[in-house]
């Protein structure tokens, strides 16, 4: 007797390990190293590093299998080790772990600037990744399979792909897709019983399908510099933490301002980090006279275009503190007595020197390059990474001569911060004149003091010439002054009516916009975009709003005062440490004030109405109020969408295509290779419905249950029974009554079985 009844019993060999079974994660564990990898431009080598990254998989992977076996031995092995790892990892940072730890977090996230220690630096994120997904996708792929954690491992490369910009070979991404669904197939082979062959053709065609379209989207569809949605998802999950290219508005600089829409987009495009003892704000471009027809600002061009070199700027700057002018006026004092007390200034020559020392901050781009400088109002000097040439203007903003900054651009700014020192200064009454008094003051002690030659006259100098440029500021924009309405200028007299300081009647049109009726909406849209409109009407707007109207009622009552744009600095929880990112975008207005040069005031209202959507009750309203991206979500429904309708063709296709071909197949077979491939696919159908014990059942207790069952399937069991046990080969009518009754038995679609078909 032929055994052949052996070659039918469906059932899979106990479970036991074999190499594949840890040849796939640990290609899986290479693959993702090495796609980590290629997004930094590493010295070391690609060959090289591919040999070093297997040899290193293998006492990793050693260790994991050990600790699987012996959990107790092992996790203290595993815990000494990952000690001895952290160690090892800090030991590879040239100056230690937590001395370079913000620079190596700059270098991972800015895909590898060049820095000194960037040898020591590809080291480290090599043994870490090594080391992390050694253990991480062995744990989830042997010991405890969990396909989603595999999954988000799996995305990892494609995270920093996304924020540092840098392109991953798309091989890696078809590498990585394969070997995850090998990983599966492996762990669910693995795991299945010997009865339960079913799905296992249509797996592997879905598991072709999707390599298939993987491919196709990553070579087809070329990769972009700009991560469309990659900022809106992080804006909303990740804190808005993102390196992608930014608009040319950005980058450049305009000769005119940006108006509401400018402000009001939000995006948070991380620009700069900011390492540095104080914050400030930080301008990128002032603009000198309001176009009143179209309701913006424009820019002198006289102004923008002349250039100060950077040593000019530091010279002329440098004896602008509070400090150095206190002690130039007691000396002048001590000289001429009376002197301070001719001018009110009896208050500065009493206790100690007003401190206004000189601060630092660090400012580093992020994938971004401009032409401009960011700095603060009063900046003393600017210290610039490249050797690229760059000037300053008449207002205090530095530009480069040619081109942009390099992407991984740096620089180190020295200013003078008055956020404890101006309140001091004023409480004193070192603020106590109008310009005209202090102009001729700082002509009287430079007098005094060059005539004993002292070395402070060139502070008073400096100062003198300071005060002698706003005001002939004022009168460069004294013919754009005259076209603000009357009912600005009359409100900014009302306010400013019972004051007799500058930094009084500044600081009381600030407190006005800072009032209960003024709000803060990014989102509103004024049907006027006058002053006049958001002062008297809507008292709603963005910072570009507050801005020009102090501006102009400010100028209305004869203050000095600029329109600056620039961006206010986000703290990012760690000390010292700042963002300037595209949603800090930020207009304010520099006002000078006599004996105290150019000082920020900040009239926008820190009262914020988010925009109101309850009286609209269409679907984008109510999305909006859940703060959904409906182009996002619009997106990601069209691939759902898609993807549903190509499992769904798979699902319905692929059963009838495969029967088809089984059909068309046995057609062709000897008679007895048919019957057999017959049986067996009744049997594997039968299994399939969950019918018990089919797969045990030799061909004739087949036939009886199924005649119990209503279905008459002798014509083809007698024969193969006779062909299995007896040796005796079927004739041909005997295989195509078979193929009629198994045509006759089974639907095409999906095998259903038809009842009732007694012969």
């Amino acid at each position: 007797m032929r055994e052949k009844i052996l070659s039918l019993k469906l059932k899979n060999p106990a479970r036991r390990e074999t190499l594949l079974a840890l040849a796939l994660p640990f290609a899986l564990v290479l693959v993702l190293t090495m796609a980590v990898l290629s997004v930094f431009d590493f010295e070391l080598g690609f060959n090289r590093i591919t040999f070093l990254t297997a040899l290193m998989l293998i006492p990793v992977f050693a260790v994991c299998r050990f600790t699987e076996k012996h959990k107790v031995i092992g996790g203290l092995l595993v815990t000494g080790g990952l000690a001895l790892s952290g160690r090892l990892l800090s030991g590879l940072l040239i100056d230690g772990w937590y001395e370079t730890y913000t620079p190596f977090q700059e270098w991972l996230l800015t895909a590898g600037s060049e820095i000194d220690s960037a040898i020591s630096y590809e080291k480290a994120l090599w043994f870490g990744c090594v080391v992390f997904f050694g253990t991480t996708v062995y744990y989830f792929a042997k010991v405890l399979y969990r396909t989603s954690f595999l999954m988000l491992l799996s995305l990892l490369p494609c995270v920093l792909y996304a924020k540092v910009m840098n392109d991953i070979d798309n091989l890696y991404l078809i590498l990585i897709a394969t070997l995850n669904v090998a990983v599966f197939l492996s762990v669910r082979a693995g795991k299945r019983e010997k009865s339960a062959v079913y799905g296992r053709w249509a797996m592997a065609a879905a598991a072709g399908v999707y390599i298939f379209v993987l491919f196709l989207a990553a070579s087809a569809i070329p990769k972009e510099k700009e991560a469309r949605y990659y900022d809106r998802f992080e804006d909303l999950f990740l804190g808005g933490n993102t390196h992608t290219e930014v608009d040319d508005d950005f980058s450049t600089l305009g000769s005119v301002s940006g108006d509401a829409d400018f402000f009001g987009r939000g995006v948070n495009r991380r620009l700069y980090y900011l390492y540095g003892e104080a914050f400030v704000y930080l301008k990128r471009q002032n603009f000198d006279y309001y176009d009143f027809r179209r309701d913006r600002w424009v820019a002198d061009k006289e102004t923008e275009s002349t250039k100060l070199l950077p040593a000019q700027w530091e010279q002329e700057h440098r004896s602008l503190s509070f400090s150095k002018l206190q002690s130039a006026i007691r000396k002048g004092e001590q000289y001429e007595p009376g002197f301070a007390k001719r001018y009110g200034l009896e208050g500065l020559l009493e206790g100690e020197t007003v401190s206004d020392p000189i601060r630092t901050l660090q400012i580093s781009a992020e994938n971004f390059g401009a032409v401009y400088y960011l700095v603060p109002t009063r900046i003393v000097s600017v210290q610039s990474s490249d050797e690229a040439p760059f000037y300053a203007t008449l207002c205090g903003t530095f530009r480069r001569e040619e081109g942009m900054h390099p992407k991984d651009h740096r620089m180190e700014l020295a200013f003078y911060d008055d956020v404890t020192a101006a309140p001091e200064w004023i409480r004193r009454g070192g603020g106590n004149l109008d310009m005209e008094t202090a102009l001729a003051m700082l002509s009287d002690l430079y007098g005094i003091l060059d005539k004993h030659q002292d070395e402070d006259a060139q502070t008073a100098a400096d100062w003198y010439r300071e005060h002698l440029a706003a005001a002939q500021y004022g009168r460069e924009c004294a013919e754009n002054t005259a076209q603000i309405s009357d009912a600005l200028r009359e409100l900014a007299l009302e306010l400013t009516k019972d004051l007799t300081y500058d930094w009084e009647k500044a600081s009381a049109l600030q407190e006005f916009f800072q009032g209960r009726e003024f709000s803060y909406d990014i989102t509103y849209r004024a049907e006027d975009d006058s002053p006049e409109y958001f002062v008297f009407e809507s008292q709603t707007g963005t910072c570009s709003d507050y801005a020009s109207a102090y501006t102009l009622m400010a100028r209305s009552i004869g203050l000095s005062v600029r329109y600056a744009e620039g961006f206010v600095p986000e703290f990012t929880g760690r000390e010292k440490e700042y963002y300037v990112k595209e949603s800090t975008s930020h207009a304010y207005p520099e006002v000078f004030l006599p004996c105290m040069g150019w000082t920020v005031f900040e009239p926008t209202s820190a009262r914020v109405i988010p925009h109101d959507t309850a009286a609209d009750g269409s679907l984008s309203a109510f999305l909006s109020r859940l703060k959904v991206d409906v182009g996002l979500m619009g997106t990601v429904l069209l691939a759902g969408a898609a993807v549903a309708v190509t499992v769904l063709l798979i699902r319905i296709l692929l059963p009838l295509l495969l029967e088809l071909w089984f059909r068309l197949r046995i057609c062709f077979l000897a008679p007895g290779s048919c019957l057999t491939q017959i049986y067996k696919r009744t049997v594997r159908k039968l299994s399939a419905k969950k019918i018990p014990g089919a797969s045990y059942l030799t061909p004739r207790e087949l036939a009886q249950y199924l005649l119990n069952e209503g279905t008459d399937i002798r014509t083809m069991t007698e024969p193969l029974q006779a062909y299995l046990y007896g040796g005796i080969s079927p004739t041909k009518e005997e295989k195509n009554a078979a193929i009629h009754l198994y045509f006759d038995t089974f639907s095409v679609f999906g095998g259903r079985i038809r009842h009732n078909r007694k012969k």
